[in-house]
Order: structure tokens, then C-alpha cells, then sequence
């Protein structure tokens, strides 16, 4: 059974946020307090309180509801239930199964449950099994003209509630608490240690098996060897033994992780993983990536992270950006814009992780922008350059167009800065309402390279005359830079450009970049109104229709 829609209401910061499409594997990334764990405990509240009709959950207080909400929390589950999706299910159910639906059991089981007070009382407003109502106002909907008369229809909301209750484990992040050794903080689940010992010690076949995929898993991610003994956790590090409660928080929760998913829980149930790589290494974290993947290959599975090395080693997660903004949580789907980054050589995480992207010609921009960032003391450390020369060559424009949508689609602000020849895409995005005008900007004189400050090109250019013996009368070249009749990217120096490490445009960028910021000439205006806007930008998702700016 696979979880294809989620959508909650008024659940603390979620005032209303909806998942669609859903994969077997999908990654939250957001801020920290952006609503990630929000979501979900919001999973975790719906499977492990669920009852076909009615219900009570005690202890629940006002920070429950999203603020100022005085109506119910409302959860809808949307799930995709199949032949052999129903294997969880006894051969006795399935069979009665059959036998009310006939061959074909319906692919599409939605139900909707509120929470409608302090008090913790829940109301089911509808299970929908295919096009046959089940409940609606908490109340069990006979069908008379399908033969399921209230026996039926009792056994088929068991079934349900078998299928739905508990369905859910949510993994929290791993939290440090004093383990057995006094000078040790450990994050190792005792519980974990204690079952592993157990199923090691087991002459059952099936806890064996269990065991041997843990061990396997736990060598795998961590290139250590479960050693138990004396009834604990032990790894084996040549001829020695240590317990595992002393190795380091990434290893400890990656035996959690491990444990969770392997031994606590069977492929029918939901895994979902608040930052799994919390405590690792990168290498670890990676490792780790391998083997969630794998298990979700036979069940779902949601991940909420901060990491970087987790989302670049996911590629084939369903990726969901969480945003926390004007009081509420927004939730929209990345996978497009993270398909066009990877097309454009950008790693996904550098972008997702920032505040707003600028997209730009080349890395000859982004180098020499950053450079006059720091010139006129600009931050732009949350801000994501992403080129639009994808592989070596110029990316189409529908490209542009459908990386600008993403971003937008995203949540993620995006600004756009191209050269005088491409004014006509500037416009076409603005027209099309992709971005607003106040975000997009074509050079005026061209490109950035018309921007150089004449002694930091002076000064670039006879440093890679001198390193790589080119002989260049640079005098001629800043001359003509000058007077208008060169631009610095096209100085064209013949078969010579084959002594250079890179191209002459990223070659000369280098040189330019490492020069701005002891430069004493001041910055364009033209490029100090670019950087300010760029740097001082409230993200927005309004737009415009007017054509692009100029300035």
C-alpha cells in the first residue's frame, strides 16, 4: 500500500498543506522550524490514531491547532492499494476481499479523519474505496446494490483499520541521552541493543535472517562488524571488542536507522526518518543514502534533512521544499528544478539549500559577480548561482524558461542576469509571468566582461601573459577595451590558447575575480544596483507584466 496524497489542515503550523504524487522515496528539506517535522508527526498522528469511525486521543493541548484556528485538524490520506500491495494482509481477508469486489480490488482508498477538539475526539468525514462510500459523517454507509450489507461492511472497515492503524514509524531525529558509560553521551536506542542481542542469540530461521541483513547493513554503512556479547552491542576492531555505545554518534545512529527499518518495522509499514544523517560524516551519510534506498525499494519511505550530502545522494528521491512564511507552512515539490540542475551540471543541494538563485550566462559571471559581492561588502552567502551554459554549451532558452518556473514552483526566488543579446528571452520570461520585471536584468553594454575596471584587466592580463609566456601587448588590448571596440572575452589569442589550463574567458575571469577586491577603482553603478537588489531582495513570488529592467 503506498501513500500517494497527504493533506492536513490546521495542524500547528500546517494551515493547509498538500502532498500529490507521492514516490516511494521522498526528501523534505526546509529550514530549521519550517514545518518538516510538522508534517510528519501529522503522518504519524493520522496512522497511529486511526479508527473507522470516531475515536479519542488524550493529553493533546492548544499548540496542536495552527494559531488563531478554531476549526478541526483535518487529515485526508489518499492511498494506492493493489494486488500485491494487499500481500500484508492475511490470504483469508484478501480472499473475502475478492469475493466483495470481485477479481479487481479498487486501486484508489481515500479517507478523511478531523480532529475536532481539545478533547482529542475524532470524527471520520469519509473512507472512499473506489467509488463506493464506506463512512461519511462518522457514520457506516450500507450499499445494497453491491451486496454488502453490515457484516460485509463491519469486516471490510477491520480490514481498513488493519491496513491503516499504526502503519506509520516515524524515526525522530536522533537525540543525545546518557547511555551506560558515565563519560559517554550516546544516541544508541537501548531498546536497539538489547533485541539486536537477542536475534543473534536466536535458532529461529527468520531471526537469523534478521539479523544477517542488519549485520550486513551495519558493515556496509559503516565498514564495521557487529560483534555482540555479554548481552550488548559490541563492533570488532581487530582482535578487540568495544561496545558500540562508544563509537561515534553517526555510527550509533546509523545502527538505530538500521535497526528501525529492519527489525522494528516489516515492508508494510511507512518509514519516516527525521535527518538521518544528523551525527555523520559525509562518507557515512552517503553510505547510509545506499542502503534507505534499498529499503525503499520495497516500501515507502519520507526523509526530513538539512544535509546537503543526503539530498546530492538521493537523485532518484522525490524531492519537497518546506517553507515557513507568513505564519504558515507551504510544501511544493522540487523534482523538476532538480532534474534542470543536474542538466546544468549544478549540484541540486547548492540551490535548495539557498534563499533565492541568480541565474547567469557562465561561470566567468557568477566568479566575477561574487567578486564584486565582496568589493562593496555585499552578502550573498544564502544565494545559489546556477549557469545556464549546461555541459560546455549554451542552454536553450525553453531551458531558461522551464528553470525559472521550477524555481518558482519551488518556492525558491529566482533572479535572472543575462547579456544584451538575450533580451529578447528576458522579455519572454516577464511577459510569460514566470518572474517578476524587478528580477530580471540584461547588461546594458553587453556582458559582464564590458564591466572590468581597466587596471584590474591591465593588471589580469599581463599576469597570464607572464605565467603562461604569451607576449601580449596588453597596453594594445586595454586600449582598444577602452574606446569600445573590444571586448575582453574576444581577445583572440590564436594557437597560443592551447598553453592555457582552461578557456581564454574563464582563464581571464579568474584573473579579474582574484584582482576586484584590492581593485581602487570603484564598482559600476550598473553592476552595484544588481548586487544591492540581488543581495537585499524579499522573497516574492509576485509578478509582473511589464517588460525587463535595464538597470
Amino acid at each position: 500500500m503506498k501513500l500517494s496524497a497527504f493533506k492536513v489542515e490546521n495542524y500547528r503550523s500546517l494551515k493547509q498543506v498538500s502532498l500529490e504524487n507521492m514516490a516511494e522515496l521522498n526528501v523534505l528539506i526546509g529550514k530549521n522550524s519550517s514545518g518538516k517535522s510538522n508534517l510528519l508527526e501529522a503522518m504519524n498522528m493520522f496512522f497511529s490514531e486511526f479508527e473507522p469511525v470516531k475515536g479519542a486521543t488524550p493529553g493533546l493541548n492548544e499548540y496542536i491547532w495552527h494559531k488563531g484556528s478554531t476549526g478541526p485538524v483535518v487529515f485526508e490520506a489518499t492511498f494506492e492499494v493493489t494486488g500485491d500491495q494487499l500481500t500484508g494482509l492475511p490470504a483469508e481477508d484478501q480472499a473475502f476481499l475478492t469475493s466483495v469486489f470481485g477479481k479487481t480490488v479498487p486501486s484508489i482508498l481515500k479517507i478523511t479523519r478531523s480532529l475536532t477538539n481539545a478533547q482529542g475526539v475524532w470524527k471520520t468525514d469519509s473512507i472512499v474505496w473506489g467509488i463506493i462510500v464506506m463512512v461519511k459523517d462518522d457514520v457506516p454507509q450500507l450499499s445494497p446494490n453491491l451486496k454488502i450489507d453490515s457484516p460485509t461492511l463491519e469486516r471490510i472497515l477491520k480490514i481498513v483499520s488493519q491496513m491503516i492503524k499504526s502503519r506509520f514509524r516515524l524515526l525522530g531525529a536522533s537525540r543525545d541521552v546518557r547511555g551506560g558509560d558515565r563519560f559517554r553521551t550516546t544516541v544508541l536506542d537501548e531498546n536497539a541493543q538489547t533485541s539486536l542481542w537477542n536475534l543473534q542469540q536466536s535458532t529461529s530461521l527468520r531471526d537469523e535472517e534478521k539479523y544477517v541483513e542488519v549485520e550486513t547493513a551495519f558493515s556496509e554503512v559503516t565498514s564495521l562488524r557487529l560483534d555482540p556479547a555479554q548481552a550488548r552491542l559490541m563492533v570488532r576492531k581487530g582482535s578487540r571488542r568495544f561496545p558500540l555505545g562508544l563509537e561515534g554518534g553517526g555510527t550509533q545512529g546509523a545502527a538505530n536507522v538500521l535497526f528501525a527499518s529492519l527489525v522494528e518495522t516489516d515492508d508494510f509499514t511507512i518509514l519516516g526518518i527525521e535527518e538521518p544523517g544528523i551525527h555523520g560524516h559525509p562518507r557515512l551519510q552517503r553510505r547510509l543514502c545506499r542502503e534507505i534506498e534499498r529499503i525503499a525499494r520495497r516500501r515507502q519511505v519520507l526523509i526530513s534533512t538539512h544535509s546537503p550530502t543526503v539530498v546530492d545522494a538521493l537523485p532518484n528521491a522525490s524531492t519537497w521544499m518546506v517553507e515557513f512564511e507568513d505564519g504558515q507552512t507551504r510544501v511544493a515539490q522540487a523534482d523538476d528544478l532538480r532534474r534542470l540542475l543536474r542538466e546544468l551540471g549544478s549540484r541540486p543541494s547548492d540551490a535548495l539549500f539557498s534563499d533565492r538563485i541568480v541565474v547567469v550566462e557562465g561561470m566567468p559571471d557568477r566568479m566575477v559577480l561574487e567578486a564584486f559581492a565582496r568589493r562593496l561588502g555585499i552578502d550573498l552567502a544564502d544565494v545559489a548561482f546556477v549557469t545556464t551554459r549546461g555541459r560546455g554549451s549554451e542552454t536553450p532558452a525553453k531551458t531558461l524558461e522551464a528553470l525559472v518556473s521550477a524555481a518558482g514552483g519551488a518556492l525558491i526566488p529566482a533572479f535572472v542576469i543575462l547579456d544584451a543579446d538575450r533580451s529578447a528571452e528576458a522579455s519572454r520570461l516577464v511577459e510569460a509571468k514566470l518572474i517578476p520585471k524587478q528580477q530580471v536584468h540584461v547588461w546594458k553594454a553587453g556582458s559582464i566582461e564590458s564591466y572590468y575596471p581597466a587596471d584590474v584587466l591591465r593588471d589580469a592580463l599581463q599576469a597570464i601573459s607572464t605565467r603562461y609566456s604569451l607576449n601580449l601587448n596588453v597596453n594594445k588590448y586595454v586600449q582598444e577595451f577602452q574606446s569600445g571596440k573590444l571586448s575582453p572575452n574576444r581577445i583572440d589569442i590564436g594557437d597560443k590558447a592551447r598553453r592555457l589550463d582552461s578557456s581564454w574567458e574563464m582563464t581571464l575571469a579568474e584573473e579579474v575575480a582574484a584582482r576586484l577586491e584590492r581593485s581602487q577603482s570603484d564598482p559600476p553603478t550598473e553592476i552595484r544596483d544588481t548586487l544591492a537588489a540581488i543581495g537585499t531582495a524579499q522573497t516574492t513570488t509576485s509578478s509582473s507584466s511589464s517588460g525587463p529592467t535595464s538597470a
